[in-house]
């Protein structure tokens, strides 16, 4: 007879926050350990595609977090300045992106003169130890940049910015110069786009690649329909529409735009206002709806992962309902932040700013979404599951009798308690330990085991 002894123990989510300072000067706050005054109410999150290290951008200034060195500022200041926003230039309405061939860190902004009241786009890259200009002169005055992205294709930097005129442009850099890819003629992105930028709305327009073409897509708010959003694409020669016109409604007001493509099909996926819709070739379908519309939201149609931040929660799409995965405290002393961004990292990480109204503190957050093991109330001779990761975990038990055979060993796990539809196995053995792989986890899903 054949006995084996199986482990039982939960794989849970664990929601870890942990706020990550941007000086030493920590304050008792719950979950702050380091914060930074600014006069900047809408400083930008972005991540390193590789090592997954947030950046952030404000008041000129460019910082990367890691967890060895902390917050380090990279390249000096981006422009020189005296710190006083009234009298001076300044980066405004920064932008993050980086090379997909040599990793090196660009920035686009608008180049605010507050005594001529004039602002121009600007380009940067990290070279060393300072920025280096990318491309100048070709940008006129009183332009205002609206996204900025690299094209895996032919792995090039390109802007969308309009004018006060309401001309709407898409521009490469051509490694010597920026050139002028073609004018959108017939739609509008407003310049009231950009005075959401208080309540954490980057840019008028979002700006993706097909994966397969290499085609520049822009989904923006077009403010001749009522901001309803409209997606467009370059082929070439000319502009052409993607399905139809306003295919998300508008109220008149601006919202955040997000565009992404699924890498496997090169479907693109849009997220504004109330809906995450995606075009399958024909017309735009419906995925699912938002539930605050005037949140911040992150898509990885890869994954299948919708995020969205609004007010004190952050909330998660998944296994087809939408769920509050952490509730944040409050945000200031006087709870008057607002999240003014929201980034993927890797294994599981998300990355928040906030900023605080009153105060102008800003701060970082991240959150872990990972499956963690935990071993309930077990007889001493069974060891607790090990060496999790975001979707394996390693099983162990251990066998006391096994009535003169050797039996297979075997671990089963499923989503449901006695409905174990997933198993591994560590071959056959007598009396002892054993351990196999739990794989194939889904980050934020229980599981037992």
């Amino acid at each position: 007879m054949k006995i084996v002894k199986y482990i039982r123990c939960v794989i849970w989510m664990l929601v870890v926050f942990v706020s990550l300072g941007l000086e030493n000067n920590a304050q008792a706050d719950e979950n702050i350990i380091g914060d930074w005054s600014s006069y900047d109410n809408n400083p930008v999150l972005a991540t390193d595609p590789i090592t997954s290290e947030p950046y952030i951008a404000f008041d000129n200034r460019i910082f990367k977090y890691s967890e060895i060195d902390g917050w380090q500022q990279v390249g000096g200041d981006v422009e020189i300045w005296n710190g006083m926003y009234s009298t001076d230039v300044y980066m405004n309405n920064p932008l993050i992106a980086f090379d997909p061939t040599s990793n090196d860190v660009y920035v686009a902004y608008d180049l605010y003169d507050s005594i001529n009241s004039t602002r121009i786009p600007t380009v940067k890259k990290l070279n060393g130890s300072s920025w280096q200009s990318v491309g100048l002169g070709f940008f006129g005055a009183e332009t205002y940049v609206s996204s900025f992205a690299f094209n895996s294709s032919d792995h090039e930097p390109y802007l969308v910015y309009f004018d006060n005129d309401g001309a709407f442009n898409l521009a490469k850099f051509n490694g010597i110069t920026w050139q002028l890819v073609g004018t959108i003629v017939g739609y509008g992105i407003s310049s009231y786009n950009f005075q959401q930028a208080y309540y954490g709305y980057q840019g008028g327009s979002s700006l993706a690649f097909d994966p397969t073409t290499g085609e520049p897509y822009v989904a923006f708010a077009d403010s001749l329909n009522n901001n309803e959003i409209t997606v467009i694409k370059f082929n070439g020669t000319s502009w052409e529409l993607v399905g139809n016109v306003g295919f998300i409604s508008g109220d008149g007001f601006a919202y955040p735009t997000v565009l992404k493509f699924e890498t496997a099909t090169s479907e693109p996926y849009v997220a504004y206002r109330d809906k995450i819709m995606k075009y399958s070739g024909a017309v735009w379908q419906d995925v699912v709806n938002i539930p605050e519309e005037h949140g911040t939201v992150i898509i990885d149609p890869d994954s299948g992962d919708f995020y969205e931040a609004y007010s004190h929660n952050i909330m998660k799409y998944s296994g087809g309902s939408w769920q509050t995965v952490v509730t944040l405290g409050q945000l200031g002393s006087y709870d008057d932040g607002h999240i003014s961004a929201l980034v993927f990292g890797s294994m599981g990480k998300i990355y928040i700013s906030y900023t605080e109204g009153y105060s102008g503190q800003i701060h970082v957050m991240e959150y872990v979404d990972v499956p963690v093991v935990i071993s309930p109330s077990l007889p001493t001779q069974t060891p607790s599951p090990t060496s999790i990761t975001d979707t394996t975990a390693t099983g162990n038990g251990t066998i006391t009798e096994t009535g003169g055979e050797d039996p297979e060993r075997l671990i089963h796990w499923g989503t449901e308690s006695g409905n174990y539809t997933d198993s591994c196995s560590a071959g056959t053995g007598g009396v002892g330990d054993y351990s196999c792989t739990l794989t194939n986890l889904t980050p934020g899903t229980t599981y037992y085991v």
